[in-house]
């Protein structure tokens, strides 16, 4: 790409971003217009696919510029948007934090037990599922200890989640400089629209589990499986979903995977016996309706029964395990087994999609990417709750969701891999995949996907 056509290029990617979370901003969050806000999140898709374009397409670091401007830019589009309204999620948090300060346990008591009428605050009743109690694991119940002790309303337990993005997004560029690539392609994560929706608009707390996960690669490729170990037992301890990147550990750093489950019962210590009872709320709470999960909305399993949800987990659990053999760095690995995760689960949220895309950079394919633009249509729900009062997702949404996915996976798979000699043939401009990326791996082929693991 010529130097100004990458500028314009770069420039139209970032106002186009810019206006998105200006105008989420302005309207004061989802809720409040609803078909403005996926507007504008279409808007600052198509921004953020002229902005990784150009990343991939660039023919070297230095055309894109320093790294820190990057950085900067990332941190700007999230303080933005951090007084739009949050998710209901955030007064979940603030209530157990609450909960555990006054000496109760909130895995044992939900938000609507009598007892703890007293706790009650003007905002209690934006709680969902006040019939659960906490499914949190432990570190995340310690922060919102910490938040409740501080008496941080929506505004500083959103910046929190927030801070802990910033940090993924800047260990992230950490992690891919040490691997080879150019920091720039953390953008891929960084500047999502779906991501910019998940923590700086409304808050979730995924961003800690990131946070820590990124941190055990950064130690992995800094040669400190000890710590490395550490901070991944501190993902499962904030997000249990984390433990399905243990299989990986057990078969290639098994010390580090020692390591990680005794930090994730140390975490559990403080909670007693409490803290398993957690596990089991999670398993209840596993237990409700299927929700925009690939499998049933593609009627390929039914996982409304028992016997559909049984199968999935084999099926992840056999997915896991082929990716672990396989898969000689752990970026990799990562990637698919998250993805796998996030196919099989019989209730799937927007946000659940950071979980793949802070590892798509290591190794590119854009189906993932396509996901997330393609989810502007799960805020349909909002949409109509805006006209009805009741929020209720369309079932035609999943269906197109997932299928625009599929068709990105399907054409991705189909996309001839570069070879050694296209690499090494110099009577022709390298490929944008043989910029972005060192050791000839191509974006949207096998060895890209794989590049750290065995073939076949």
């Amino acid at each position: 790409m010529a130097p100004k056509a990458l500028r314009v290029t770069l420039g139209s990617g970032w106002a186009l971003l810019l206006s998105f979370v200006v105008t989420v901003a302005w309207i004061g969050g989802i809720p409040q217009e609803p078909r403005l806000f996926q507007i504008a999140y279409a808007v600052g898709f198509l921004g953020y696919v002229l902005i990784v374009r150009s990343v991939l397409r660039a023919p070297d670091e230095a055309s894109l510029g320093a790294w820190r401007w990057w950085f900067f830019g990332a941190i700007v589009l999230r303080v933005l948007p951090l007084t739009a309204l949050p998710s209901d999620d955030i007064y979940r948090y603030i209530w157990e934090g609450r909960v555990q300060q006054a000496g109760h346990s909130p895995y044992r008591l939900a938000p609507d037990d009598p007892s703890l009428e007293s706790l009650r605050w003007d905002d209690w009743d934006k709680i969902n599922h006040p019939s659960f109690p906490a499914i949190y694991p432990p570190l995340a119940q310690l922060e919102f200890r910490a938040l409740a002790v501080i008496q941080a309303a929506a505004f500083g337990t959103k910046l929190v989640q927030v801070v802990w993005d910033v940090a993924t997004l800047a260990l992230l560029a950490i992690a891919l400089r040490r691997r080879g690539f150019r920091p720039h392609l953390a953008v891929v994560y960084g500047l999502c629209p779906l991501v910019l929706a998940a923590f700086a608009v409304e808050g979730h707390n995924d961003s800690l589990m990131l946070m820590l996960t990124v941190a055990a690669m950064v130690a992995l490729t800094c040669q400190r499986p000890m710590l490395a170990g550490a901070a991944l037992g501190s993902a499962i301890a904030a997000k249990t979903i984390a433990i399905v990147l243990i299989p990986w550990f057990l078969l290639r750093q098994r010390r580090a995977a020692f390591v990680a489950l005794v930090v994730t019962l140390l975490w559990y210590v403080p909670f007693g016996t409490d803290g398993f009872a957690g596990l089991a709320n999670l398993r209840r709470f596993g237990e409700l309706s299927e929700f925009f999960s690939f499998l049933g909305s593609l009627w390929v399993l039914d996982l409304d029964t028992n016997p559909g949800r049984t199968t999935a987990v084999i099926v992840l659990g056999v997915a896991v395990a082929v990716f672990a053999v396989r898969c000689r760095r752990v970026e990799p690995f990562a990637a698919l087994a998250f993805a796998a995760v996030v196919l099989t689960l019989p209730v799937v949220h927007y946000w659940y999609l950071t979980w793949v895309l802070v590892f798509v950079p290591f190794a590119f394919r854009w189906s993932w990417p396509v996901a997330a633009g393609a989810m502007v249509l799960y805020f349909q729900a909002a949409v109509i709750a805006e006209h009805l009062g009741e929020w209720i997702m369309p079932a035609w949404v999943s269906v197109v969701v997932w299928l625009i996915f599929l068709t990105a996976w399907v054409l991705g798979r189909l996309r001839p891999p570069v070879t050694h000699e296209t690499a090494s043939d110099t009577s022709r401009s390298p490929s944008p995949a043989i910029r972005a990326y060192p050791n000839n791996g191509a974006p949207g082929s096998r060895e890209d996907m794989d590049r750290h693991c065995k073939s076949d």
